[in-house]
């Protein structure tokens, strides 16, 4: 029974002798495996964000007291126009 036990004792002392040894390359090891999928290497999501910054408006159709406009320039006034355009919604 002793002998037994010495061996198991002995075996342990070797996996704990071993492992504080080797402990930088199987701690690579242990990483590398934990993290091997944890990125894609390409987006399979065929986004698509519309216009580019600073390309031209299509032409513009839009009931404005009462009549219909399809020219900004309809709606500018004394000051200007302010016009905000979100080019990401996706509806």
């Amino acid at each position: 029974m002793k002998r037994w036990l010495i061996g198991i004792a002995g075996a342990i002392a070797l996996v704990a002798i071993g492992g504080y040894v080797f402990r930088e390359p199987l701690m690579n090891a242990l990483i590398e495996r934990v993290t091997a999928n944890m990125y894609v290497s390409k987006d399979a999501y065929p986004f698509d964000p519309g216009r580019a910054v600073g390309e031209r408006l299509p032409p513009l159709r839009a009931l404005y007291r009462g009549r219909e406009i399809a020219d900004v320039g309809a709606l500018m006034g004394a000051k200007g126009l302010a016009l905000y355009v979100n080019r990401s919604v996706d509806w």
